[in-house]
């Protein structure tokens, strides 16, 4: 009896483990098509994938990857084009240091390092992964010396008196990151935090008011729908290429914080 009721739950088993390889199988596959189409399209954009646009224009990446997000925006050079005025106010006030929160590939580690040659940048995520493209990036740029990679930030390590920028994307864990403890080593520091209302709608009403007695606020609001008609030099692309060539892959409205230390713009004196 147990022997016919083992061999009824195979029967009834086999079929559904191998449903379950064939669809992941069929994820392999598509994952491939996706990566391999868009390291075509990379590279008939830029041959030697260097971003085309934007405050990091020439930055080369190595491969046509991107971690946890698109890589022909980044190339194109629109990707979060809406904070392209801020990044240009931090580089003109020369940090002393750039920490990039949430680094992925580099993006902003890489760019920043490129424009701020004299400057030490650290490079911060907590997947491994992203941190190897962060460095092969690195490599590729002639940044290797420039940019330090780790799994992990700690504010009460940093250099005192130092001015710092910081760029943050930490994916709904700003709320814990930027604690008063930490805002406290922060007041010499330039701060653009992307908040993941979207995740936990209590981030932005906590996290915004702690650094009112430090930093001045600007909120930015990212266009989610964007026209290749507001890039002329993507007009020479064919239209059936427009939408792939702009798409972040985040359909939503999202705000970033712009927040300048009152210590650096001379609001407030030490």
């Amino acid at each position: 009896m147990k022997g016919n009721i083992r061999r009824i739950l195979y029967f009834m088993a086999y079929p559904l483990l191998m449903f379950g390889m064939a669809r992941k199988f069929f994820r392999m596959m598509h994952h491939f098509s996706v990566h391999y189409q868009d390291e075509k399209l990379c590279r008939k954009i830029s041959p030697e994938l260097k971003v085309q646009f934007g405050p990091f224009k020439d930055m080369k990446y190595a491969r046509a990857l991107a971690a946890g997000s698109a890589i022909l925006p980044k190339l194109t050079g629109t990707y979060e084009d809406e904070l392209h005025p801020f990044i240009e106010t931090m580089i003109s006030q020369q940090p002393e240091m750039v920490i990039d929160i949430g680094c992925a590939e580099g993006y902003y580690a890489n760019g920043m390092a490129l424009r701020l040659p004299e400057t030490e940048v650290w490079a911060i995520d907590t997947d491994t992964y992203a941190l190897e493209l962060c460095k092969q990036n690195a490599i590729a740029n002639h940044q290797q010396a420039s940019i330090k990679t780790n799994t992990k930030i700690d504010f009460s390590l940093l250099p005192a008196n130092l001015s710092i920028a910081v760029i943050c994307d930490c994916e709904g864990y700003e709320k814990e990151l930027f604690n008063q403890h930490a805002i406290a080593h922060l007041t010499r520091a330039n701060l653009l935090i992307e908040l993941h209302d979207c995740n936990d709608d209590e981030i932005s009403k906590i996290l915004l008011p702690r650094f009112k007695k430090t930093h001045q606020l600007t909120l930015i609001k990212s266009n989610p729908k964007k026209k290749c008609s507001d890039y002329p030099h993507l007009q020479k692309y064919q239209s059936w290429l427009h939408d792939r060539l702009l798409d972040e892959r985040n359909g939503i409205i999202m705000y970033w914080a712009f927040l300048e230390s009152k210590i650096l713009n001379g609001s407030i004196k030490t």
